[in-house]
Parts: C-alpha cells; sequence; structure tokens
C-alpha cells in the first residue's frame, strides 16, 4: 500500500514545479508579443531600403561591388548559425540540428572539397556546431536577449571582413524562422554575397538625383541590407525561442495538474483504504 506521507510529499514537490512551469510559460508569452512587434517595426526599415534601391534600375553595372562579388568556384563557405540562449525550447535546437546536417550534406554532395565552418550566436549555436564536427571561428555566446544592432556590430565587422578578403565565397545565416506559436521552421539563407535580383527592380524613377552617386548610395544600402539579414535573423530566432519555451512549458504544466489529479486521486484511495481498515480493526477488537 501507498504511503500517504510519501504521496503528499509528492504531490507538494509537482505543485511546486507546475508553479515554476506556468511563471516561464507567463514570461514566454509577454515576450513572443514583444519580440513579434520589433520584427515587425524593423521590417519597415527593410521595406525602406528596398524602396531606394528599386529605383536604381539595372544594377548589373555595379557587381564590382565588394559585397555583390561573386566568385567563380565556390570552395569555403561560412554558416552563421543563430540557435537558443537558454534551454526548455522542447525540439526546436534538435530540429535545428538534423536541418543543419541536411544542409551541409547537400553542399558537400554537390563539391566534396569544399570546406565549411560556422560563426555562432548564443549558447546552443556553439553546442550544434559541436555536434556536427564543424570548426568554430568565432562563438558569441555573452549576447543577451533583445540585443541591438549596435551590439552586433562585432559580428557584423567579422563576417564583412572575411567576405571581403575572400577568406569566405560565401556566407549563410541559419536560424529558426518564426512561423507562429506552434511552428518554427529552420530557415537559411545567403547573405553574402548579397543577391542583386533580392534588390533590383525593372523599373526605376528617373527622376531621382542620387548625392553622392549612385555607386556610393548602393554600397552603403547593400551593406545595411547584408547587416539587417541577420539582424531579422536574430529577432526571428529570439520569437521562435520564446515560442518554443511557451509551449514546451505549457505542455509540462498542463502534465503536472493531470500527475496531481492521478496523485490525488490515489491518495484519497489509500486514505479511505486506511480508515476502512482502521474501523475493521476496531469492530473486530470489539467482539473479543
Amino acid at each position: 500500500m501507498a504511503n500517504l506521507r510519501a504521496l503528499k510529499t509528492q504531490m507538494k514537490s509537482i505543485k511546486s514545479t507546475a508553479k515554476v512551469t506556468k511563471a516561464l510559460q507567463m514570461v514566454a508569452a509577454t515576450k513572443i508579443k514583444r519580440t513579434e512587434m520589433r520584427a515587425k517595426q524593423f521590417s519597415f526599415y527593410n521595406e525602406g531600403i528596398n524602396n531606394i534601391v528599386n529605383n536604381m534600375g539595372d544594377l548589373s553595372k555595379f557587381e564590382g561591388l565588394a559585397l555583390l562579388r561573386k566568385s567563380k568556384s565556390v570552395k569555403n563557405i561560412l554558416i552563421v548559425l543563430i540557435a537558443t540562449s537558454r534551454g526548455f525550447t522542447g525540439s526546436l535546437n534538435s530540429n535545428l540540428t538534423l536541418h543543419l546536417n541536411n544542409f551541409i550534406k547537400d553542399l558537400k554532395g554537390k563539391n566534396s572539397n569544399i570546406k565549411i565552418e560556422g560563426l555562432s550566436l548564443y549558447k546552443y549555436g556553439l553546442k550544434i556546431f559541436n555536434r556536427l564536427g564543424i570548426n568554430v571561428i568565432s562563438h558569441y555566446g555573452d549576447l543577451k536577449e533583445g540585443v541591438s544592432t549596435y551590439e552586433l556590430i562585432p559580428v557584423f565587422e567579422e563576417v564583412e571582413k572575411k567576405f571581403v578578403d575572400s577568406t569566405y565565397d560565401e556566407v549563410y545565416v541559419f536560424y529558426p524562422k518564426f512561423i507562429n506559436t506552434l511552428i518554427q521552421k529552420p530557415t537559411f539563407e545567403r547573405v553574402l554575397p548579397v543577391g542583386i535580383e533580392k534588390l533590383e527592380s525593372k523599373t526605376s524613377n528617373s527622376n531621382l538625383i542620387f548625392e553622392p552617386s549612385k555607386e556610393e548610395v548602393l554600397n552603403l544600402l547593400v551593406k545595411e541590407y547584408f547587416q539587417a539579414s541577420i539582424y531579422n535573423a536574430l529577432l526571428q530566432t529570439n520569437a521562435s525561442e520564446f515560442a518554443a519555451r511557451f509551449v514546451a512549458m505549457k505542455n509540462a504544466t498542463d502534465n503536472a495538474g493531470k500527475i496531481i489529479k492521478k496523485l490525488g486521486l490515489l491518495y484519497n484511495r489509500v486514505r479511505q483504504e486506511k480508515i476502512t481498515k482502521e474501523m475493521l480493526d476496531v469492530v473486530g477488537g470489539s467482539n473479543i
């Protein structure tokens, strides 16, 4: 027969855990909304860049710009991995690992001699790279949630420098894209060289006058576009992390409730059996 005191202690412990998971769930819910709002606000900035570039017309003559330069053969690739900063995110990081591994296999399937290295943001990015055996050139593990573009300048500068000096022929950013609270999609994007097809418009406004020159303006905007792509991936990762934690903590809270209910029923049954046994002992003793 189960011990009443042990059952009571177990229920108390699970109730305490449920309070913690419920608190984490509520915090995550608040942060999802806040991060979503930041991502939407930042999207207006990206639209502004595109609107200006769309009025420049044919960009093919500017392919010599440093961040637009394409290598004739791709031999070295850098992957910027943005994973979660903390745990309690369900299968989010496992899915990232799986899809990143498949992405790397596809690249090596096309060119077995290709060299792939990584740059990681947040704690779990380094863990994923280590698990896959990818050499990590830099790890930015001390970044906080809600980091600003200013705080990412060292990341932007390192990636840009290594691309411009031809250390890497292409740079990809890999991150969990926030779709909604239940869905976060592992996503990769090539951020360098910046694809002209992403910026170019078939129409242009010939009435616009660029000062300084169109080439100088484009050079600045392409740099901004590259940095915005990485920052957007980071915001998407933050939102995905909070959403995954919200779901994981909600499931944990719900499971705790079910366990407490079962233990409560067991406790009441054992207690009733104990009372019945004591009554039978008393009744039996009175007949002696």
